[in-house]
């Protein structure tokens, strides 16, 4: 849960659940005999029921992934994510492999391990064990490839703030994108991911499989989405490498995307449609609202809060435990 907004004896505040916490937030209300609604307009992130809704977290990326001075960038492809099967980073290594072999590109693979060790396992990859098998096929690799592509294994104290730990800090993440040029996503199915947003805003176009179900408003509005299937996967490279080349970001990405335009639409909405208007100038309004790191906070995963616990060895702010939501509300006003 996100406190977008306290509440105070002038006017309501507001709070973002998320779908994880969706489904016991009336049972955890019931238990303390308590009702928010009472002080707090609630919102729901991705929530699927008939709570108004807020963007998705891949709505509002930082304003320090564009950086639109760059003028030269390292890399041909990158990719960072949890290393799960479902994130196809098998076939991403494939494509870095291919593109090195046959157009002598360059490539940046940051794995981000899903379980911290085997003594608690969790996570897609409990044991480490899909992990392990990209790093033994990349050490397999003649010499002159692995030149030409670098892994990156973050380490898990490298983020104290994001409920993956071992993942590279939102700055460091925007170096990088900002040093590459094209960013490879192979997951099928629904992904409203906030990296590849991140990847766009910092002028990447995205290489992804043609069947994720997302980002629908860029890849029709845009020409920044190479996609591919599994037949076309390997021709597919030289197409987006021709792309990448030819290359100018639409505006319509920063509207979408951009934390300096998203945020102030989002607020004017819900400053309007409560009539904030009657309890409080609209300047003061923003100034009240926390949107500090909003694509983390409003998905829950953004660990500088109270309520934030170890579950297994990942830490999280989900809230779903009786204790968790204590401890949310004594945090209220």
């Amino acid at each position: 849960m996100h406190v977008l907004l306290k509440a105070t004896d002038a006017y309501k505040g507001v709070i973002i659940i998320t779908h994880a916490e969706a489904s016991k937030f009336k049972s955890l209300q019931d238990k303390m005999g308590i009702k928010l609604e009472d002080k707090y307009h609630i919102y729901g992130h991705w929530t699927r029921d008939n709570l108004p809704q807020a963007p998705l977290a891949m709505r509002f990326v930082e304003n320090f992934f564009y950086q639109p001075d760059v003028d030269s960038r390292e890399y041909d492809f990158v990719n960072a994510g949890r290393c799960i099967q479902r994130k196809g980073v098998d076939q991403i290594l494939t494509t870095m492999i291919n593109a090195a072999t046959n157009n002598n590109s360059k490539s940046c693979l940051v794995l981000i391990k899903d379980s911290y060790s085997n003594a608690k396992p969790v996570g897609n990859d409990p044991h480490g064990v899909y992990y392990k098998s990209i790093l033994n096929r990349y050490d397999t690799l003649k010499d002159d490839i692995k030149e030409r592509i670098d892994i990156v294994t973050p380490d898990k104290n490298n983020n104290k703030i994001f409920c993956y730990e071992n993942s590279l800090p939102l700055e460091e993440l925007a170096k990088l994108f900002n040093n590459s040029k094209i960013y490879i996503h192979n997951v099928r199915g629904f992904d409203e991911s906030r990296v590849i947003s991140s990847a766009l805003v910092s002028g990447c176009i995205v290489h992804c499989n043609s069947s994720i179900e997302g980002h629908y408003k860029i890849r029709k509005e845009t020409n920044s989405f190479a996609e591919y299937n599994d037949i076309s996967a390997l021709s597919s490279i030289n197409r987006t490498l021709n792309l990448q080349k030819k290359y100018q970001p639409s505006k319509a990405i920063l509207n979408y995307y951009l934390s300096n335009n998203t945020i102030s639409s989002f607020l004017k909405q819900i400053y309007d449609k409560h009539n904030y208007i009657e309890k409080i100038q609209y300047d003061k309004f923003v100034d009240c609202c926390n949107v500090s790191e909003l694509s983390l906070r409003i998905a829950s995963h953004h660990n500088d809060v109270p309520w934030s616990i170890n579950r297994g060895e990942l830490p999280t702010h989900h809230i779903t435990t009786y204790e968790q939501f204590k401890t949310f509300v004594n945090y209220l006003p």
